[in-house]
């Protein structure tokens, strides 16, 4: 114990420790920053010598298994990006819809439109042997296959948005198990990450173990807290 304060009595006070922090380790590494050769015993216990200067080594980012799952999550986003892409393109092109689909003749769209210009006048030309040309059966027949040819357009468009709402669907279902795969790996990075660094209370039987990481965090470690002096009761202030 070190004792550089004076005393009116002529003895010496022992020096003031500093405040307390608490939670182990980890409230240690929040509360002080370390100095540089307890980085160095940190980094020479996680395998990073001196050859690499710029390595964090509380950064889990680092990691090589996150980094090899995350580049290829990547690969998978941009896969199913690409899907999705192609899929819209050959949805276009035969429903007749968009850049693609106009230069497509036997699309959907097309077929439709060449059904609803030609129909009437097949109509008319199968009733005209029976003289029906001028009759309320006609109209009547007019107006059946005007609303079959809107059904058949109104089903066409459904059946597009469907198709495209499921491309949309599967996009984000991909997208989504690759980011909960991304935070998983997160997870594990950490989890990998504090068993390197021994995330332990910081108590006696653990400063007792010599050397690695421990070694190197009891130059942080927290102190107990100093008891202010207590008055002794009857005496009074001078």
């Amino acid at each position: 114990m070190a004792y550089d304060e004076p005393t009116p009595q002529g003895g010496r006070r022992p020096a003031r420790r500093p405040p307390a922090r608490r939670g182990g380790i980890a409230g240690a590494l929040r509360g002080v920053a370390p100095p540089a050769d307890t980085v160095g015993v940190l980094r020479g216990a996680m395998g990073l010598e001196g050859d690499q200067p710029g390595v964090n080594p509380f950064d889990f980012s680092t990691d090589p298994i996150l980094q090899r799952i995350a580049a290829l999550q990547t690969m998978r986003r941009q896969d199913a990006q690409a899907e999705a892409t192609r899929l819209r393109s050959e949805l276009d092109i035969e429903f007749g819809f968009g850049a693609a689909g106009d230069t497509n003749p036997f699309s959907v769209r097309a077929k439709l439109a060449e059904q609803e210009q030609k129909a009437p006048g097949k109509l008319d030309e199968s009733l005209n042997p029976s003289n029906l040309f001028y009759s309320s059966t006609r109209d009547t027949r007019q107006a059946d296959l005007s609303k079959s040819l809107l059904e058949a357009r109104a089903s066409a468009e459904g059946a597009y948005r469907k198709r495209g709402s499921d491309i949309e669907g599967g996009l984000r279902s991909a997208l989504l198990n690759a980011d909960e795969e991304d935070a998983r790996a997160r997870e594990d990075a950490a989890e990998r990450l504090r068993e390197r660094l021994g995330d332990l209370p910081v108590t006696a039987a653990a400063r007792a173990q010599p050397g690695g990481i421990r070694a190197a965090l009891r130059t942080i470690r927290p102190q107990p807290p100093r008891r202010p002096p207590q008055r002794r009761p009857g005496l009074r202030e001078q």
